[in-house]
């Protein structure tokens, strides 16, 4: 009995198994944990002398109205046993609040917005109740699959003869993939913004039986967590004497074309709730920030082609403060070379050439790129003066950085056509009763046309076929686009790419500054985000249960000639080794 989702589902389908029959017996054998719910009921489950006990939602009465129901509010007694102080007495409802003004005051001081929660259904009490017939229903769903063919008659023999034995999951660490984080402070700011306090959303998350349907795909998170802890995808990392393992890293999946997360890391080996999350945790992002900052507003000009020719040689700047700054090249620095090929090897110096071309003054310049970071949905840019810099802007030296998530949104938009989607990881909240309270309509905007779009991704899948990302290429042929990105001391590494179905990005980073990329003394390399991308984004792509296409090629925009429109234009290159792609200031 090892398929239990595919049993549900033939389950539900027969007429002669209700869904309340099928929830109460099979859900609690679902080995995985189903990010599409957040029914807070289905685990309330004991075994108390061989009795299941099944929670569900109960009316909470006015504890101070003659006409208490006891048989439900006696149960209240578990919230208050945790919640009021150690001396109060605790009994029966009726004995805490009857004749007890004492009582009655201190609740109205510390609870009075918990109690307007359970007066109005968004808090719920629970209480348990006997299943007489649960070994009636549990044979019932055997006998059907039996039936249907999903066991065998000695499998069904064994599983009728077993008692029922059904217990609470004991407390234990497990590796945090951050995910259960960031859908409850998504779902609590989405509370708050629709008039609660925070206290009050708070307790509605925790408290109020919330149905939250989630953009997770259960098997994607999986299989994303066994990668992560797996430490041979981190080849000779250690743990520090603080238990901490090195390097850190994580990794974000989204749908462009929605904006739904499908899977999220925010670590290794990181036990416990509410531990940091690096996913969307700021970064450096080295020279993941040119093709945002630097090549999209460049072809965006209808000026500046993939085929403009620029100089990689040091010197030369139209600015003198570039002058001053003068970056080290990154390539030969003995000739010209086109802009698709600077991008694909990673050229500083041409990425603050092109840079130049942007305006007439170094701050329009600087005013130009940071508009379209904005755009992209890029929050964390300070108005001081070292993100407003070219040393920022076009190589990602930046204040705080960027997070690999609004990175993922930002290359998304690229990939969908120069349509920016805010990230989401939650579609709908209701209430206990089916009631909808928040329908996530996740922000939208054009940054650029689907023509200029279309030539910054052929422009990146020549980082995966020629340049530095060769790494990232798929067995299975599926096209990618994307860009590496390493940082000034070489403490960080990046890639982010994207295919014609997902974008995804990977970041990989010495959080004890000792590690670094360009020496092997911990299994470090500066492309050491490519090898863990391309692995999880190959078995995505195997995985036919997920439905994703291996024959997908990037679409392109309509009436867009290829051979006709010089944004095309490009000129032959070598590969070159990887690694090379680093910030220098």
């Amino acid at each position: 009995m090892e398929d239990w989702k595919k049993t549900y589902r033939n389950m539900l389908e027969d007429k002669d198994i209700s869904y309340q029959q099928v929830r109460e017996y099979v859900f609690p054998n679902i080995p995985k944990r189903l990010y599409r719910y957040r029914e807070f009921d289905k685990y309330y489950m004991n075994n108390v002398s061989g009795e299941v006990y099944l929670s569900y939602p109960c009316k909470f009465n006015d504890p101070f109205d003659s006409a208490i129901e006891i048989d439900y509010l006696k149960y209240t007694n578990l919230f208050f046993q945790r919640e009021l102080p150690k001396e109060f007495p605790i009994g029966k409802v009726e004995d805490i609040f009857k004749n007890n003004d004492v009582i009655k005051k201190e609740f109205d001081k510390h609870y009075q917005d918990t109690y307007k929660q359970l007066k109005s259904g968004s808090m719920v009490v629970r209480k348990a109740v006997s299943n007489p017939k649960a070994i009636d229903r549990r044979n019932i769903v055997l006998k059907k699959m039996l039936d249907l063919g999903y066991i065998s008659q000695s499998e069904y023999s064994e599983a009728i003869a077993e008692p029922i034995n059904i217990k609470l999951p004991k407390a234990a660490d497990k590796v945090a993939s951050s995910v259960e984080d960031l859908i409850e402070y998504n779902v609590i700011d989405a509370l708050v913004e629709q008039g609660n306090t925070r206290d009050e959303a708070y307790n509605m998350f925790y408290n109020g039986g919330l149905r939250i349907d989630t953009t997770i795909d259960p098997t994607m998170q999986e299989t994303l967590e066994k990668e992560y802890e797996n430490d041979s995808n981190f080849p000779n990392s250690r743990v520090d004497s603080d238990g901490s393992h090195q390097p850190q890293s994580s990794m974000v999946i989204l749908d462009y074309r929605t904006g739904q997360i499908k899977a999220l890391v925010g670590g290794r080996h990181i036990t416990g709730r509410k531990t940091l999350n690096r996913a969307t945790t700021p970064q450096q992002p080295g020279s993941t920030i040119k093709p945002l900052s630097v090549y999209t507003p460049a072809i965006d000009t209808l000026k500046i082609t993939q085929s403009t020719a620029v100089s990689d040689a040091k010197g030369g700047y139209k600015f003198k403060d570039n002058n001053r700054w003068n970056p080290n090249t990154t390539t030969s620095g003995s000739g010209s070379m086109s802009l698709r090929k600077a991008l694909a090897y990673s050229s500083n110096t041409i990425a603050a050439k092109t840079a130049e071309m942007l305006g007439s003054t170094y701050e329009e310049c600087v005013d130009i790129m940071i508009d379209y970071l904005r755009n992209f949905g890029i929050t964390t840019l300070q108005s001081d003066s070292k993100d407003r810099s070219f040393a920022s802007l076009t190589l990602g030296g930046m204040s705080q950085g960027v997070s690999p998530l609004e990175m993922a949104a930002a290359y998304g938009t690229l990939a969908n056509g120069g349509t920016y989607i805010e990230p989401t990881i939650f579609t709908t909240i209701s209430s206990y009763d089916g009631q909808l309270i928040v329908k996530n309509t996740p922000e939208e905007h054009k940054v650029v046309d689907s023509e200029v779009s279309y030539v910054l991704t052929d422009m990146l899948q020549a980082v995966v076929t020629e340049g530095t990302g060769g790494r990232a290429a798929l067995s299975n042929g599926m096209p990618v686009a994307g860009k590496t990105g390493t940082t000034n001391n070489n403490s960080d590494g990046w890639f982010m790419g994207f295919t014609p179905s997902l974008v995804s990005g990977a970041w990989v980073g010495g959080e004890e500054r000792d590690i670094h990329f360009d020496r092997m003394d911990y299994g470090q390399s500066a492309s050491m985000a490519l090898p863990i991308w391309a692995l999880y984004m190959q078995k995505v792509y195997k995985d036919p249960s997920l439905g994703y296409s291996q024959k997908e090629t990037f679409a392109m925009p309509e009436n867009f000639d290829p051979c006709a429109d010089s944004l095309m234009n490009s000129v032959e290159s070598e590969p070159i080794e990887e690694g090379l792609d680093t910030t220098f200031e």
